[in-house]
């Protein structure tokens, strides 16, 4: 009987190691980029481009709203694009991304460091629903970031 139980926890310990390793190469691959991002970026004429995958149904129309309502308000720092993966087009985009669940990708990533008022940084993946797994404020914190510094940039080149 100790034989029987000492090879089921050895084979779930394997499972296990299999399911972490699985876990963090799925992560590296999000890290890559959005398609189509470099592209994209080129033909904007914005600091900041937000592609956004979701299935845009009564669950997640928030998040639609809520970027459609932000890029509204700061027309020359965002471009927001918007894939409902409820449609073949948006499935296929979102397919192309590597991403397994739904997210955000803010100039061709979804993980991004922000610095907390205590001081500390914090990495955030603008991945699953907002407001459960990244606020409002994240990615506010992220854009306007991104922002500055492409306003810093240009200003040292015109001198």
């Amino acid at each position: 009987m100790r034989m029987k139980s000492r090879l089921s926890l050895f084979c779930a310990c394997i499972i296990m190691a299999v399911a972490v390793q699985v876990a963090f190469a799925g992560a590296d691959a999000r890290q890559k980029s959005a398609p189509k991002a470099a592209a994209a970026k080129a033909q904007q004429k914005t600091p900041v481009l937000v592609q956004a995958y979701y299935p845009f149904n009564s669950q997640h129309k928030f998040i639609a709203d809520y970027l459609k309502k932000y890029q509204k308000a700061h027309p020359k720092d965002v471009t927001v694009e918007l894939y409902d993966q409820q449609t073949p087009e948006g499935r296929k985009a979102w397919m192309k991304t590597g991403l397994s669940c739904s997210g955000i990708f803010i100039n061709g990533k979804t993980k991004w460091d922000i610095k907390r008022a205590n001081g500390k940084t914090e990495s955030v993946d603008f991945l699953k629903r907002m407001d459960v797994y990244w606020s409002h404020q994240d990615f506010e914190t992220v854009v306007k970031r991104i922002a500055a510094e492409s306003k810093t940039k240009a200003k040292a080149k015109a001198k």
